[in-house]
């Protein structure tokens, strides 16, 4: 029997709960419960009751709704109660919790069943806001703020009442059956360790132990919260720790989206699980991805993870497509490492380590000069940017704008380089405050007027940039620099990429007049020309070649590209030639004699020339006399020179004429050593010039000089030993063929003979050349060209074996080709066609009426079928290089109209989805999928009719080979998401003709019909089909439900989505008839109209005749 007493401390604790549930109530209710506990402590039989109704409190407060701002202040309450056990002193928050997360865990628990729950953010939605704040709270950001990781618990000697609430109370609800009960379990416990100092072990061990049970629950709800309860069980000072892995797996592998966000806000920021942070910047959700950048901006200290970390994090965060995402790094990530530097872009770079990838540091700079430019100082009307120019003028430029010697490093001159380039990409502009002081002289007062400014607005790229004159100078000193000594292979390297920089400031250099033009030929013609530079450093010759070109006329261009690549020849073959002596061929003795003879002419009638010049000087009185003794004495010295040269082409024909005539073989070796030069260096800068003069010269058309070049220089090097010089030689040659479809046509088929037979480095060349002239051209002047036997040898020796048993395989080509002559132009447009297989069946639709006969329509064919197995066979290298530029190139031909494959598109879909295609080309690929959905090209065809034709290959192609990573699913939604209404209408008779096949080859109880192809049918729209498609269409679902109904294993999902599909029909064909009653309506309305009209009109007639006859009898 209870006393009064025991009654009243029941139902005071009952009531301290019930205020607890208001903020301004939560202080005073935790001063009466700690009165009550000490009361009630004093006696055994009081604390038992005390205990009981504690625990009758509590899972009451946890079984009620989690969406409930109440419950939240009464867990909040309990959590600071349990607290104050453990705490040194009394922690109470009366601020309550306002954070979202319980509003959010609370919808999940109660559509746990639903399949929204990877919905794109929503306007207003407090769950996706700007920067992923919202969804846990600034508590979950802030939550080891000041606090040591390694000492997550401390263990007390005796446990104290909070362990014993834990162990006996909270573990077990974690256990119960409520989902409720659970879920604000862990949320009552990520609370309660906000703030703990110390447990008892045993309770530790436990407590841990039922949280990471709570991790693998099937409510995503309670997944999330108990990441987050777990946050504070982690030991980061032990290489494996439990609770870690387990947030880890689950970051990694977790379906639902916030249970991800829960583990990545919980996991503790360390060396260790910097690669989980990384990998988690390419989740597949934008929150994700946003969390992850701004703990790293926040959590970790740049010069703490490595120079390939620090690149991988910027290199996915500058490919972000996401908006709000990349509007992290420009507020928060970039500003975040600049400070930690203090500003010192130097140091930045260096620990970036600007030579590994200077583009991405490139655009890494562009994005960060953006946002301090929008950055503007109301005092002075200075952007951020302004500031940043004047104070790297200040510390880095000395006269005429130049960089010292002593700051000339690699950091400082890619900096010198980015700030010229944004100021002339984006125009920025100075403005100046210029003082004009009166000059004084000794007749003027002392009081001077005030002095006069003026303010005067300048570009900011004549701040930074130098001079020509001085650039010149200031770029001849420094390759001078590099020539006096000798360097170590880094500083070669260092020198390299500085004299890069250098060049391309030049690059930004605008030239008025022909002078500075002049000057700038000069400097530039005589670093080509330096032969002891490119034995040091190779690289430069295309930044050289495109300054020169841009300030250069393209015919001159050409000609002095040609003169410096034969100095270059002319002076290795003077350096290889050795003291043997060289026998002639007796065919070419005649022909050498010739020469001889004519050189020896030449040379004594400039002789005779320069003498007639020394009497004419001589018998010049204009002249001073020691001028025209300096002239007559510079004359006289090129005579001398001319006299040893005849002597030396005399003494070359006298030991000709007594030479005896070689085995003919060893002649023709002789002549190759004459012709070709053996010096590979000398080689690989000939065709980096000449490479470079076809890139940046702007060319239209071939002519003779490019024509010699291929013949004398490029051809010849193909077969060379050094890879660099092929690499080189099919660079050149495909850059050749773009200026010529002559020249496409004849030398198509050995870039392809280099692709299949090279190494890697000219394989990548290749194939991006064999892209280029395809996208340039199209197929259809290749197809002509396939009809001769020379591409028939060339074809054989590419090893491409054709696949006979081809399914849904078309073509579409379109060639725009244009060539010089009237005849040749006519026929590149008859070429213009397309090629469509259709059920094994080949159509050939040309513009042309003649019809091709059947011998070349299968050599077309055949020239398709083997392009196409050739690029299916790249898709699936062993070299990542090779898959990117394969897959890349089928993508340009789809995007411009020269080629239609659903078969390769198929394999693309694919790629997107396989982790091992490379970052690089599935993100290429994810941007390509859907802007091609939406491409119109020739023939009535569009992007999205190759989607709908390869949509039964993908799935089927998935789902038999058995593709794990694949999720059919999200395959699905995704291509759906690509078709129109239009597409849903073709798509859903071609899907109900393979139920019908499968259901009829196969069991009927196919899992592929029932789970997903009915699931299609279920959801496609059918407004766009007609009477005759719909009746069709009705047909075939008749046919379905007939094989389902025979099925014994038929469910009720399958029943459910066979009534949906027949209900969408039945609305479908109303809507058909009331359509149709409409249009009738309003054609009999039409008819009666016209009726009508004409019964009056008829009736107007009579009535005027009538009134005709009256006027006439009167």
């Amino acid at each position: 029997m209870t006393t009064t007493e025991e009654v009243m401390d029941a139902n005071k604790m009952r009531t301290i709960f019930d205020n607890s549930q208001h903020l301004h109530k939560m202080q005073k209710c935790l001063q009466q419960i700690m009165d009550l506990y000490r009361k009630c402590e004093s006696s055994d039989e009081w604390f038992s009751d005390f205990k009981a109704e504690l625990r009758r409190d509590i899972l009451f407060t946890l079984n009620c709704d989690p969406k409930s701002p109440y419950t939240k202040h009464t867990i909040e309450f309990v959590a600071n109660f349990l607290r104050s056990f453990s705490a040194p002193k009394e922690v109470v928050n009366t601020d309550g919790d306002t954070t979202i997360i319980d509003d959010e865990m609370a919808d999940l628990s109660a559509n746990n069943n639903s399949d929204a729950e990877n919905r794109e953010p929503q306007d207003g939605d407090e769950s996706q806001d700007e920067l992923g704040m919202e969804t846990f709270g600034s508590e979950s950001f802030t939550r080891n703020k000041d606090r040591s990781m390694a000492n997550t618990t401390i263990v007390t000697e005796e446990p104290t009442f909070a362990d014993f609430v834990i162990k006996e109370h909270l573990i077990r609800f974690l256990n119960n059956k409520s989902t409720h009960i659970r879920y604000n379990c862990c949320l009552l416990i990520r609370k309660l360790f906000t703030e703990l100092e110390d447990m008892d072990m045993e309770v530790y061990e436990k407590l841990k132990k039922a949280l990471l049970e709570r991790l693998r629950d099937k409510d995503k709800s309670i997944r999330s919260a108990a990441a987050l309860a777990l946050h504070r069980f982690q030991e980061v000072d032990k290489y494996k720790d439990m609770a870690s892995d387990a947030l880890k797996f689950h970051l990694k592998g977790d379906p639902d989206f916030r249970v991800r966000q829960s583990c990545l806000l919980a996991l503790h920021p360390t060396l260790n699980s910097i690669d989980d942070f990384i990998n988690a910047t390419r989740d597949v959700k934008d929150i994700i991805r946003k969390t992850a950048f701004i703990l790293i901006a926040e959590k970790f200290d740049i010069r703490n993870i490595g120079i390939d970390k620090r690149l991988e994090i910027l290199k996915n965060g500058l490919n972000e497509r996401h908006a709000a995402v990349k509007k992290v790094i420009e507020i928060k990530l970039l500003p975040n490492w600049v400070k930690t530097y203090n500003g010192d872009f130097t140091a930045l770079l260096y620990a970036l380590d600007i030579q590994t990838d200077p583009q991405l540091i490139e655009r890494m700079f562009y994005l960060y000069f953006d946002f301090i430019n929008k950055d503007v100082d109301e005092s002075t009307g200075k952007t951020g940017f302004h500031k940043f120019i004047d104070d790297f003028r200040n510390r880095f430029l000395a006269d005429f704008n130049l960089l010292t010697k002593e700051d000339l490093t690699v950091e400082n001159s890619f900096l010198w380089h980015i700030i010229a380039k944004y100021c002339k990409d984006n125009e920025i502009s100075v403005t100046l405050t210029i003082n004009n002081e009166r000059l004084m002289t000794d007749n003027e007062e002392t009081d001077s007027q005030p002095i006069e400014s003026n303010e005067e607005t300048v570009d900011a790229l004549d701040l930074i940039i130098p001079d020509l004159p001085h650039y010149c100078r200031y770029l001849s000193i420094f390759v001078k620099q590099i020539l006096v000594q000798r360097y170590e292979l880094h500083q070669l390297l260092e020198f390299e990429f500085i004299l890069n920089q250098l060049l391309s400031m030049g690059e930004l250099i605008e030239i008025g007049d022909e002078a500075q033009r002049q000057i700038l030929r000069k400097c530039v013609n005589d670093i080509l020309s330096d032969e002891d530079l490119f034995k040091r450093i190779h690289n430069y010759v295309p930044h050289v070649m495109k300054i020169f070109a841009q300030n250069t006329d393209t015919n001159i261009f050409l000609e002095t590209t040609l003169e410096i690549i034969d100095v270059i020849n002319s002076s290795s073959m003077e350096i290889d030639e050795t003291p043997v002596p060289v026998e002639i061929n007796p065919e070419t003795i005649v022909e050498k004699l010739r020469q001889y003879e004519v050189e020896y002419a030449k040379l004594g009638y400039q002789i005779e020339k320069l003498k007639d010049n020394i009497e004419d000087t001589e018998q010049n009185d204009n002249f001073l006399s020691d001028k025209k003794a300096e002239m007559i004495a510079v004359i006289q010295a090129n005579i001398d020179e001319l006299k040893a040269k005849k002597e030396e082409v005399f003494n070359k024909r006298l030991n000709l004429s007594s030479a005896q005539p070689p085995p003919l073989q060893q002649t023709q070796q002789n002549n190759e050593k004459q012709n070709l030069t053996d010096d590979p260096i000398a080689l690989q800068r000939c065709l980096q010039i000449f490479a470079s003069c076809l890139e940046f010269g702007g060319f239209k058309s071939v002519n003779a000089v490019v024509y010699t070049l291929i013949e004398r220089l490029v051809m010849p090097s193909i077969p060379n030993q050094e890879i660099i010089v092929r690499n080189l030689a099919v660079k050149c040659l495909g850059l050749s063929c773009l200026l010529s479809q002559d020249l496409a046509k004849k030398y198509f088929g050995l870039i392809v003979q280099v692709f299949n037979l090279d190494s890697e480095l000219p394989q990548e060349t290749a194939l991006k050349c064999i892209f280029d002239i395809l996208c340039f051209y199209g197929l259809s002047c290749f197809e002509e060209k396939s009809k001769s036997k020379n591409l028939n040898k060339s074809r054989n020796n590419t090893t491409v074996c054709k696949d006979d048993n081809k399914e849904n395989n078309s073509i579409h080509n379109n060639s725009n080709s244009v060539d010089n002559s009237d005849d040749e132009e006519e026929d590149d447009n008859d070429n213009d066609r397309t090629v469509i297989v259709h059920n094994e069946t080949n159509v050939l639709c040309s513009d042309s009426e003649d019809q091709n006969s059947d011998d070349e329509e299968q050599d077309e064919d055949k020239f398709i079928n083997l392009f196409t197995d050739l690029l299916e066979r790249n898709l699936v290298s062993e070299l990542d290089s090779i898959r990117l530029i394969t897959g890349q190139g089928i993508a340009k031909l789809f995007l411009l109209g020269r080629m239609y494959s659903p078969q390769l598109l198929s394999r693309l879909l694919i790629m997107w989805y396989d982790p091992d295609s490379g970052e690089e080309l599935r993100q290429f690929l994810g941007v390509f999928l859907p802007i091609y959905s939406g491409v119109q090209m020739k023939a009535n065809l569009k992007g999205e009719n190759a989607f709908e034709e390869c949509f039964v290959k993908t799935i089927e192609t998935v789902y038999n080979e058995a593709l794990n990573y694949v999720n059919l699913d999200n395959l699905i939604n995704f291509l759906l998401q690509l078709l129109s209404y239009e597409g849903h209408k073709n798509l859903a008779k071609s899907i109900a003709n393979q139920i019908i096949t499968r259901f009829g080859a196969n069991d009927l109880n196919d899992l592929l019909s029932n789970k997903y192809y009915l699931r299609i049918l279920s959801v496609l729209n059918l407004n766009e089909m007609a009477t005759h498609d719909i009746k069709e269409y009705k047909l075939l679902i008749k046919r379905i439900e007939k094989f389902v109904n025979k099925s014994k294993s038929r469910t009720k999902l399958t029943m459910n989505r066979l009534q949906t599909i027949k209900t969408k029909i039945d609305k479908q064909m109303d809507l058909i008839k009331l359509n149709s009653s409409r249009v009738s309506t309003i054609e009999n309305f039409e008819s009666l109209s016209l009726s009508q009209s004409m019964s009056q009109s008829s009736c107007d007639e009579l009535s005027h005749i009538d009134e005709t006859l009256l006027s006439i009898k009167s």
